[in-house]
């Protein structure tokens, strides 16, 4: 994906936001949901972009992983905004991005569990 193609997918989906925002003030939650999905969506289609590249320069990495860096880091920053935007939320949100960020220390030894047990790159 180029930056153009990028750029212009961010704008549209900002204009899609605030046209849905416009109408969904009064359901709690609609915000974070919308803010969290789309993050989200796109942090997975930038860990597509970026696997090759960490698939070549980490020697045991295998491939797709990537694609759950990119979700991971687009879960915790789009749970992270979604509650910046969403007033009902901003209690939870330390607790939130710390809850996403936590997990990520499993990554390197369930990759070093799977590896090791498929015999090595797949």
């Amino acid at each position: 994906m180029s930056f153009r193609t990028f750029t212009q997918l961010v704008c549209l989906s900002i204009g899609l936001i605030d046209l849905i925002l416009s109408y969904a003030c009064e359901q709690p939650g609609l915000t974070y949901g919308l803010v969290d999905q789309g993050i989200l969506l796109l942090g997975a289609y930038t860990g597509l972009e970026i696997d090759p590249y960490i698939t070549k320069r980490f020697k045991n990495a295998r491939p797709g992983l990537g694609v759950l860096i990119g979700a991971g880091v687009g879960n915790m920053v789009s749970d992270f905004l979604g509650s910046v935007c969403d007033p009902g939320m901003h209690d939870s949100i330390i607790g939130i991005t710390n809850g996403c960020l936590i997990p990520f220390f499993a990554i390197p030894l369930i990759e070093s569990i799977v590896t090791r047990n498929k015999g090595g790159k797949q």
